[in-house]
């Protein structure tokens, strides 16, 4: 057991550490995305947003494209049932991904995914518990309602998606374009 485990290092991580609470960005609750590049020295007003640093992880990122990170859920009478839903089957996300060229879905982890759109746009946040604000998003409190975007083509592909899958998507921290970012130091 770790009780009777020899553990200096952790012993003296215990002894000499503080706890306390952090604010990376002051005044706000940001997504984790926005506090990481701000912890990581970088300024705020270069962070691109949650899309397309989530699909650098999975997909070459291509020169005019809208990347989003969407949550998969469910939803019933327009109220979000639950906002962590699982990915919808490949043979449902083959049939989704042909129903509109300029629109993709990438499925990643557990409920996520990156929402692919060919162009540039400022697309706003479905997602009830983030409000787009600047160039990222900011907790808010949740909402079970479900939203629209500002983008009537992407409404109607999620029309079509929802008829498919019985699910929805929750959208956020979309961007179209990488920072330029100075090195890190002593990393």
């Amino acid at each position: 057991s770790l009780q009777k485990a020899k553990i200096p290092n952790l012993n003296f991580l215990a002894k000499n550490s503080q706890t306390g609470l952090l604010y990376p960005i002051k005044n706000i609750a940001p997504e984790s995305g926005a506090s990481q590049f701000v912890l990581l020295s970088q300024p705020l007003s270069k962070y691109p947003g949650r899309g397309i640093l989530e699909a650098l992880a999975v997909t070459k990122i291509k020169p005019n494209h809208t990347y989003s990170r969407i949550n998969f859920a469910t939803f019933k009478n327009n109220k979000l049932l639950n906002i962590r839903s699982s990915i919808p089957s490949k043979k449902l996300l083959k049939k989704i991904n042909s129903l509109n060229q300029k629109i993709k879905i990438i499925p990643t982890l557990n409920y996520r995914g990156i929402l692919q759109i060919k162009g540039k746009y400022n697309i706003n946040n479905t997602h009830p518990g983030y409000k787009k604000f600047k160039n990222y998003s900011k907790a808010i409190p949740s909402s079970n309602k479900k939203t629209k975007t500002n983008l009537p083509f992407l409404n109607k592909f999620i029309k079509q998606f929802e008829k498919i899958t019985k699910k929805t998507i929750l959208i956020r921290g979309s961007s179209y374009k990488l920072p330029k970012l100075k090195p890190l130091k002593n990393f």
